[in-house]
């Protein structure tokens, strides 16, 4: 969906899957799996819809303009 969403709205993305405890911690994570976008954790501990990753991405994009 993550993919879906980036190419409705035209935007390229770094992607990274972390397997790291530590790394996963130092967002505050205690749930897989998460999305954090912009280093802000948008989802943790369940797979969102498409809808919400939208949503999300719509208000990074903008509020970085």
């Amino acid at each position: 969906m993550l993919f879906e969403a980036l190419q409705k709205f035209g935007l390229a993305a770094d992607l990274e899957s972390v397997h790291d405890p530590d790394e996963i911690g130092r967002f505050g994570v205690t749930k897989t799996p998460a999305l954090i976008i912009n280093s802000k954790v948008k989802c943790a501990g369940r797979m969102p819809s498409l809808a919400e990753i939208e949503d999300w991405l719509k208000e990074e994009v903008y509020l970085t303009k």
